[in-house]
């Protein structure tokens, strides 16, 4: 037994019991429903059909079926760590949206958003060894890139941006594969990636470099320049965390604020917008400025409590506004950050506690877990994913966004890392004592 995460050793009889068909297979099921949802190769020649539903009717019943799991292999207090700190999170953006324009439609958003938040919980402790989870990734990986490519080359109407799609023809040749758009098909590739990464170095499979091979291509495919330039960033930044967590912190820190000045700062400052345009580069960051300035504008007329969970976009109090006159941004169904959107939801409270659970605490697991020397590869695929996650989130409001490839691998990093700075790592080669 080696000291590193999933599952507990301290539970009796996990490691035989979490081996089970049972539970290799509700990983993998749930691992793909929580990256592609139940609508994948989304038609965008026609309206959006509305999936919501059946999205989380879906969501609720595999919920079900992880905590009936759970709870008959002694899993349950794994679920949802620290759980005291996201219980207040979510109680407090549960009281800022009884007091939304529409209170029941912004609970259901956030019963779900909980509900995904608890399978990803869960998920890490599925596999009964490292050995296990690391198949099952290579597995879940292989089945989307498997589609996505599939998707590409037998019904590219469905796969790849087309002239002919109602909105943005101007992406025709992007590829996007099982995801409704190159803006969730190249950040999907990245971490694919790094999951390829770590089944190359903790597996001896003869394929174990597929996925680092098709992901990189398929990144290349979507034209997703955010996405392909963070890449490098972040394995130097999480190379760092790993091994000198202290210098790691203080350059990630560094970094958080230098991009937070120069994105927000462009829609706040004019001497910031001009100096970016003088760079060469676009000042607007793709019109997200005009929404930036609409988003902190409306956090400055409710800081402390906000508008209630996803309920500010989209809502009549915006579209009716007075600065429904002055802006196109009022349109927007996102504030394309996620730091903005938390304080949208439920304020500085909520902002604080975001923080907390998803930056400030992945750190501290981080140095925690380098103390008492976790498996690295485990360590280091989840502060990869923890890093582009974060660092995606300055551009995209990719915090409590329900399923999706970001979201969702944010909370594996974050459990994850949790996991390898307090439990043990069950290795099938290595007696236990």
């Amino acid at each position: 037994m080696k000291a590193g995460s999933i599952p507990p050793a301290s539970i009796p009889a996990t490691g035989d019991i979490a081996g089970s068909r049972v539970g290799a297979v509700l990983f993998v099921v749930v691992f793909i429903y929580c990256w592609v949802s139940v609508n994948p190769f989304e038609n965008l020649q026609s309206p959006p059909a509305n999936a919501a539903a059946l999205n989380q009717v879906t969501g609720f019943l595999l919920t079900i079926a992880l905590f009936i799991y759970a709870a008959a292999n002694g899993l349950t207090s794994m679920i949802l760590r620290p759980r005291s700190l996201i219980l207040l999170l979510f109680g407090w953006l549960a009281m800022t949206s009884l007091m939304s324009v529409e209170p029941l439609v912004a609970l259901r958003r956030l019963f779900f958003t909980g509900l995904i938040c608890a399978c990803a919980s869960l998920l890490l402790v599925l596999p009964k060894s490292r050995e296990q989870f690391t198949k099952l990734v290579g597995l879940s990986a292989l089945v989307i890139l498997g589609a996505s490519y599939l998707g590409v080359f037998l019904i590219p109407g469905r796969a790849v941006h087309q002239a002919y799609d109602l909105v943005e023809p101007g992406l025709a040749g992007d590829w996007r594969g099982v995801f409704n758009h190159k803006n969730g098909a190249a950040p999907a590739m990245v971490i694919l990636c790094f999951f390829g990464l770590y089944v190359m170095r903790a597996s001896t499979s003869a394929a174990r470099g597929a996925i680092v091979v098709l992901s990189l291509v398929f990144l290349w495919m979507t034209n997703g320049k955010t996405a392909l330039g963070m890449f490098p960033l972040v394995l130097v930044l999480a190379f760092f965390l790993v091994r000198t967590p202290v210098f790691g912190a203080l350059l990630l820190g560094a970094t958080l604020a230098a991009t937070s000045t120069i994105t927000l700062g462009s829609a706040l400052s004019p001497e910031i917008h001009k100096f970016i345009a003088d760079l060469g580069f676009d000042p607007t960051f793709t019109a997200r400025t005009d929404i930036w300035s609409l988003a902190l504008k409306a956090v400055e007329e409710q800081p402390v409590f906000g508008y209630g969970f996803g309920s500010f976009w989209g809502s009549d109090m915006l579209l009716n506004s007075a600065d429904a006159d002055d802006t196109w941004a009022v349109e927007a169904s996102h504030a394309h950050n996620g730091f903005i959107e938390a304080l949208l939801s439920g304020g500085v409270p909520a902002f604080v506690l975001t923080v907390l659970w998803l930056v400030v605490l992945p750190l501290r697991d981080i140095a925690a877990a380098k103390a008492r020397r976790a498996d690295p590869a485990l360590t280091a695929l989840f502060t990869r994913i923890w890093v582009y996650c974060v660092l995606s989130a300055l551009l995209e409001s990719n915090f409590f966004a329900g399923t999706g490839a970001v979201w969702v691998s944010l909370l594996i990093g974050v459990f994850g890392l949790r996991q390898q700075a307090r439990n043990y790592l069950v290795v099938e080669n290595e007696k236990a004592g």
